[in-house]
């Protein structure tokens, strides 16, 4: 189902018509079973006189002045109204299976989107658990207990959101019951093309997850194969993994990774990641489905050596203008589906000349990043490359200091911000571990992001009221808030970065429905720009629907978007259109503007289960 009602209100007030709405109600065709969808159209209409609520402030502060002005200072004796009473949230941890109480179970309530630490208590002897003066507002509350699957409140599985739990003024929220199943277990044996145990093999069970809108496989638990060539990942939640084993510690203090054995001509002989039953490519691998507390043995696997290709070159420090002796080079694979950062290969170097060697390379395109670390500043560099079946040398690779950007961020209408508590970071587009910039605001807006890297970035800027957004990113004339922060051919600064805040972001509120209409809680709800902006991932907001189907999406940019609620999704998934082009006749197209405030009622796009 889609969106069921679509309501433009802003301030409605008991006994009158809501501001903006002329009463016509059109009824269309709707694609989703025969429910109707319904929109009150909105129009321009001059703002209401303030109520009687509105001028009450005004009024007590005129007759506060007016009273100092007669009879002296009076202000120390006005009423002032208390902060809004905190309250608190109490429950039970038990075992899914047994209904048995779980003590020793950490439980964690967080603010969504917060950095702040999370308020953390333990379950007694009994599973009981309370959390005391607890503020007002919108939490994420979860559990953890060794040999269980980690809880989270409203979460209904693998795939499912968590619940938004929304707390109000003095409330104390009872009755929290936490379930918690036992986690899953794979074990086995990686043996080599003898039979022989292999020791020290790293063992991974991953599953597809999303990663900047591409689906790839990540890694969930790891796990070492001893002496005997046995081990076992545990604490797996139940879901579809694939397990690979991959005979590389992945880092190796020293010039050279895993020589290998030589053969004919200049390739060698390497154990190369390998996933179950004993393949190469992961398409061709065989999942392993595990059940809640289950315990999968004998998956074992046979690794056979594979020919491979060597990569050698050198780095230079572009500073010293001599080679970089303590770099540390990384070759990762691009695309392929695959998670970059597990399959890296790394090398630390300390080769006097600046020598490197990496080998048990397969074909395929790679990103080859050199980063030194100097105890005053941080270097880096990066090259593409194109790995076929012969070994590739010479291979130069220069690292040169990070470039500083300074900037400023400029605020609307001079609206109240207080700019300490904002920061300012730059995310790289591409997965390279270069990494990004990071950079405190000043009490004036000035910020400096240092050791930026060639790179085409996002900027983010977080900690700012939440009805704010970011409304262009200048660097000299140049707008580069849609097509990114391009840096790739800079040498210096290329000028002052100009962030634009502004303080009249949209907003979209409302209920999710379930198909008899009544409220569905832990839905996950996206709100997802059109067209060209979606490559700006920084305009897709998401909240889960808490315990009474509400939700509240502030600080929009204005835009075209579609808004979606589903019951089982990808986190992630809605940043590919592939994905998305599967959904096109759910939701609805809507603007936002500035200062819009949307109110919808959402159909649930109920799980395929």
């Amino acid at each position: 189902m889609g969106l069921k009602r679509r309501l433009d209100l802003t301030n409605p007030q008991p006994g009158r018509p809501s501001q903006g709405v002329d009463g016509k109600v059109t009824k269309r065709p709707s694609s989703h079973g025969g429910t109707a969808i319904y929109a009150l159209h909105s129009l321009e209409m001059p703002p209401d006189p303030p109520s009687a609520a509105e001028m009450a402030p005004i009024a007590r502060a005129s007759l506060a002045f007016l009273l100092t002005l007669c009879c002296g200072s009076l202000a120390a004796q006005q009423p002032v109204e208390p902060p809004p009473e905190n309250g608190s949230i109490s429950g039970v941890v038990t075992d899914a299976s047994s209904g048995e109480p779980l003590g020793k179970a950490r439980i964690f309530l967080r603010k969504p989107d917060s950095r702040t630490q999370p308020q953390v208590t333990r379950s007694g002897p009994d599973g009981k658990f309370l959390l005391a003066n607890i503020e007002p507002g919108r939490y994420r509350l979860s559990v953890e207990r060794n040999r269980y699957a980690r809880g989270e409140y409203g979460r209904r599985g693998p795939n499912r959101p968590a619940t938004t739990l929304t707390l109000r003024p003095g409330q104390d929220l009872g009755g929290v019951v936490f379930s918690l199943v036992r986690a899953g277990v794979i074990a086995g044996r990686i043996v080599d093309e003898d039979n022989e145990p292999m020791a020290n093999v790293r063992i991974e069970a991953v599953a597809y997850r999303y990663f900047q809108g591409q689906r790839q496989l990540v890694p969930a638990g790891r796990a070492s194969t001893d002496d005997l060539g046995e081990y076992r990942v545990f604490g797996l939640a139940a879901r579809r993994y694939w397990l690979r084993a991959n005979h590389r510690s992945g880092f190796e203090r020293r010039g050279i990774v895993n020589v290998g054995v030589m053969l004919s001509g200049q390739q060698s002989q390497e154990y190369i990641p390998t996933y179950y039953p004993g393949v190469y490519e992961s398409d061709q691998a065989i999942p392993i489905d595990v059940a809640p507390g289950s315990e999968i043995l004998g998956i074992d696997i046979k690794m056979r050596p594979a020919r491979t290709v060597r990569i050698a070159g050198t780095v230079f420090n572009r500073v010293t203008g001599r080679p970089a002796r303590q770099a540390m080079v990384i070759l990762i694979p691009r695309g392929s589906g695959r998670f970059t950062f597990s399959n890296s290969k790394q090398t630390f170097m300390r080769d006097a000349d600046g020598n490197f060697e990496i080998h048990g390379a397969t074909p395929g395109e790679y990103t080859l990043v050199a980063r030194f670390f100097d105890p005053s500043e941080r270097l880096g560099g990066r090259r593409s490359l194109s790995v076929g079946d012969r070994d590739l040398d010479d291979i130069r690779l220069v690292v040169r200091p990070g470039i500083g950007l300074p900037g400023e961020i400029r605020v609307e209408e001079d609206a109240e911000v207080d700019f300490l508590a904002l920061q300012v970071s730059l995310r790289p587009r591409e997965v390279t571990m270069m990494g990004g910039g990071f950079g405190r605001v000043k009490a004036e807006g000035d910020f400096v992001l240092e050791n930026l890297f060639q790179d085409v970035y996002d900027v983010i800027v977080t900690g700012a009221p939440e009805n704010f957004y970011l409304k262009a990113i200048r660097l000299g004339d140049e707008n580069v808030l849609e097509n990114g922060l391009d840096l790739t051919a800079a040498e210096t600064a290329p000028g002052r970065l100009e962030l634009l805040l502004s303080p009249n972001g949209g907003r979209v509120a409302g209920v999710v429905l379930n198909d008899e209409d009544q409220p569905f809680s832990g839905a996950q709800v996206v709100l997802v720009p059109e067209g060209r902006r979606r490559k700006m991932r920084h305009l897709f907001k998401t909240a889960t629907s808490d315990q009474n189907g509400g939700f509240s999406l502030p600080g929009i940019s204005p835009g075209q978007y579609k808004i979606f609620a589903w019951e089982e999704v990808e986190q992630g998934a809605w940043q590919d259109d592939d994905f998305l082009r599967d959904y096109k006749k759910e939701g609805e197209d809507f603007e936002v503007k500035e200062n819009d405030a949307l109110t919808f009622e959402l159909g649930l796009i109920p799980s395929e289960d």
